[in-house]
């Protein structure tokens, strides 16, 4: 009489039979009413150190990339307030590029010198481009 196990999963019989009681073991499954007890086992030192270091650096390193986050939020407002005032400046330059060149038109500047009792004389009259 005898079973052979190829694997885990995989039983051969002989070519003669085996009583079933002294060849199947019985298989006995906990019933309702009984409890499982799991032993508990308790944290060595050095895995308790180990565990609340790793912890530590884990919350360190969240609030640090929470606080580099706010500093970006900070740092991306004031750029665009940056932005917005250098674009008001740039039209102020402009409007006041347009008066300089209404104010200096030559006809404008003709009259006014003969309102004041200038007189015009062309050959002293040089034209100075920016």
């Amino acid at each position: 009489m005898g079973i052979y196990a190829l694997n885990k999963n995989h039983v051969a019989l002989k070519h003669y039979a085996a009583p079933v009681d002294q060849s199947i073991p019985q298989i006995h499954k906990p019933s309702k009413t009984q409890t499982v007890v799991t032993k508990v086992r308790a944290l060595s030192k050095r895995s308790l150190i180990f565990m609340l270091s790793s912890l530590a650096l884990f919350v360190s390193t969240l609030l640090l990339l929470i606080a580099m986050r706010a500093n970006f939020v900070v740092q991306t407002k004031d750029l665009e307030n940056l932005q917005l005032q250098l674009s008001e400046i740039q039209e102020d330059k402009m409007h006041a590029e347009q008066e300089v060149n209404e104010l200096s038109n030559y006809d404008r500047v003709i009259k006014i010198a003969e309102d004041n009792g200038l007189e015009v004389h062309e050959d002293n009259i040089r034209n100075v481009n920016r």
